[in-house]
């Protein structure tokens, strides 16, 4: 109970200090951005992986990068995800489980920090942000866990609306296009206590600027 209550505590604390970093940056970035650097609008989507439910589904990202400095970016970032089947195949009750799901969206703003920046364009960075969660989910679970001949299968449904950590792993590189760059992310993110929560890859798309 101590340790669950020191854990909450430390990301309260996270959070709150995230927020404050991140609020300087919105004010530096705003000035800062248009000179240093023209705003990279991404779109990407791939799989995610409810690790609470043992879910898998599809996650859709659209962000912004903003450069505020030679390593470091603020990203708002917007995520939508919705489950698509489940990864928990020694269910007990394969049937029942298929009602399970979950989803969500998801306001992460990001702060971004290259770790390596290569000559070809080759970019490997790591995020850090809190990241805000509206959404529901709802699972069966056996009622009856003490009697395994006789169990009493409950759907327990949920809405909310809830702050938790979400950090990410990002690879960008360039194409031939010169207004466009690729890049793979892989995300991290946990709620109430649980982390990580959901699991998210995903191929991004940057565009870097638009005509001239």
């Amino acid at each position: 109970m101590f340790d669950d209550l020191k854990l909450k505590l430390f990301l309260m604390k996270t959070n709150r200090l995230l927020l404050a970093i991140l609020f300087l940056v919105m004010v530096h970035a705003t000035s800062f951005a248009q000179e240093k650097e023209k705003p990279k609008f991404t779109f990407g989507v791939g799989p995610a992986i409810d690790h609470n439910l043992a879910l898998w589904g599809i996650n859709f990202v659209n962000e912004v990068d903003l450069s505020i400095s030679k390593r470091f970016t603020f990203t708002p970032s917007l995520t939508f995800y919705h489950s698509i089947g489940n990864i928990d195949f020694d269910h007990p009750n394969k049937g029942l489980k298929k009602e399970d799901f979950s989803s969500g969206i998801f306001i992460n703003p990001k702060l971004k920090y290259d770790i390596l920046q290569w000559k070809n364009g080759f970019i490997l960075s790591f995020a850090a942000a809190p990241s805000f969660q509206i959404g529901s989910h709802a699972f069966v679970a056996n009622i009856n866990s003490s009697n395994p001949e006789s169990p009493e299968w409950w759907r327990f449904p949920s809405k909310f609306n809830r702050l938790g950590l979400l950090i990410e792993l990002e690879a960008e590189w360039n194409t031939k296009n010169p207004n466009f760059n690729q890049a793979v992310g892989v995300s991290f993110s946990g709620y109430d206590l649980y982390m990580p929560w959901y699991i998210m890859a995903t191929y991004k798309v940057k565009i870097k600027s638009w005509g001239k």
